[in-house]
């Protein structure tokens, strides 16, 4: 009778497609439908650098791991206990987490067109950035813990949590609105916020963004708890930082300024430029640079000669590293206000020039003033070495550094004859 019973079992089990773990390496650009199941479980799916797994089968996969690699959502596929890691995915269809247990690692995810992402348990994740873009929305029926991982909402997407809490720690931000007009991105808490220490906070870009919630958010770090409504309304508009201060309104350039960008020239110069608009004459801008995004000094102040325009400024003397800039709007009246802060980074020691950086793909060149011999090593941010290399006969070297696409903060080392140089390299995939 037990005999009988087990060949059921082992007939129920191939006949629902339930497997032993399996290991697929992918090594080459390739479907889902070509090598996985459209049941994985227990599968670990190891993606190359470089390489891209399309999910096209509706897949189905139940503690399973991804990592590395790229991972494009075309099918609503689900998850359940799996992990991804070191992985950058891009979705155009739903994306559902069931049941507890699966999780982010170092993953940049972005979800674009109406396509969802939704939780339907408990889900973590840390050191990863997740980006919803159009009409795409977030929901989430389970607690939401973010370690050092930000969420933005731009376009007109919304977020929803519909119960448990929704934790922010160090340093994690979710951000509502892309700094446009017309973004009317959301965010919906029937939940709690729960600002886990100081360096985590929520922000509302703009006016069409709010935050709708009749609970208190929180603050773990002092104890405090705050109230957001107004006249029994839920909603609370931006422009607004929500810190572990309070809430605290903000107001930002959106609504006259546009366009803020900036770019790094051949003589690793910053030139940034923006758009004014719906201007009622009087006002002029200081242009403000820091290298914590936090602490800013006045570069230069321009008045504004038209009601309506175009204007650039070029920053010739850079900080080495990080560059942070603002715009300072001041009104005919005394008031001020803020732009969006916008980053460019300024790798170079004297006349030594890295660039691109940010990167792609790893892909970089390194400018010395003269024919120079230098051994180049590239830490991960944790400290891992990721490639190392001796150059030597040039003063021009284009390196590549595999696997950067994995890793989005880098630090690279130049060694030279008597002089060491360290250098922050943003990778972008």
């Amino acid at each position: 009778m037990n005999r009988i019973f087990a060949i059921i079992i082992m007939t129920l089990s191939y006949a629902t497609g339930l497997q032993a773990a399996t290991v697929y390496n992918v090594t080459s650009n390739t479907s889902a439908s070509s090598i996985l199941p459209s049941y994985c479980g227990s599968c670990t799916i190891n993606i190359s650098s470089g390489v891209t797994l399309t999910l096209n089968n509706s897949i189905y996969c139940s503690a399973c791991s991804f990592s590395g690699g790229t991972v494009k959502v075309t099918s609503s596929s689900s998850f359940e206990n799996t992990s991804f890691s070191n992985t950058v995915i891009n979705a155009t269809h739903n994306f559902t987490v069931n049941n507890s247990g699966s999780s982010f690692n170092n993953v940049t995810l972005t979800i674009s067109g109406s396509a969802g992402f939704t939780l339907n348990n408990s889900f973590s994740m840390s050191n990863s950035t997740l980006t919803f873009k159009n009409t795409a929305s977030f929901i989430s029926n389970g607690q939401l813990n973010l370690d050092n991982s930000i969420m933005y909402f731009n376009d007109n997407t919304t977020f929803l949590s519909n119960s448990s809490t929704v934790n922010l720690k160090n340093g994690s931000k979710i951000v509502a609105g892309d700094g446009s007009k017309t973004s009317k991105a959301h965010l919906t808490f029937y939940g709690t916020l729960n600002l886990v220490d100081a360096s985590s906070y929520m922000i509302l870009s703009n006016v069409n963004n709010y935050y709708s919630s009749w609970n208190n958010y929180t603050s773990a770090s002092n104890g405090k708890s705050y109230n957001t409504t107004s006249n029994y309304q839920p909603d609370y508009y931006g422009a607004a930082v929500f810190s572990s201060s309070g809430p605290l309104p903000i107001t930002v350039l959106a609504t006259t300024i546009g366009d803020l960008n900036g770019y790094v020239n051949n003589n690793n110069a910053v030139k940034i430029s923006w758009t004014l608009s719906d201007a009622t004459g009087g006002e002029y801008f200081r242009v403000e640079r820091s290298s914590d995004a936090e602490h800013f000094t006045e570069l230069t102040t321009i008045p504004s000669d038209q009601l309506s325009g175009s204007y650039t400024y070029t920053d010739l003397s850079p900080l080495a590293g990080e560059n942070d800039y603002r715009i300072k709007l001041i009104a005919k009246d005394g008031t001020i206000s803020y732009s969006k802060i916008i980053s460019e980074q300024i790798t170079t020691t004297g006349s030594l020039h890295i660039f691109p950086n940010p990167c792609t793909n790893g892909n970089i060149q390194i400018q010395f003033p003269s024919v120079q011999s230098a051994m180049i090593n590239v830490f991960t941010a944790d400290g891992k070495l990721l490639y190392m290399k001796s150059i030597s006969g040039q003063s021009l070297y284009a390196i590549n550094i595999p696997d950067a696409a994995n890793s989005h903060l880098l630090v690279m080392q130049i060694i030279t004859k008597g002089k060491t140089s360290a250098f922050t390299l943003i990778s972008n995939p």
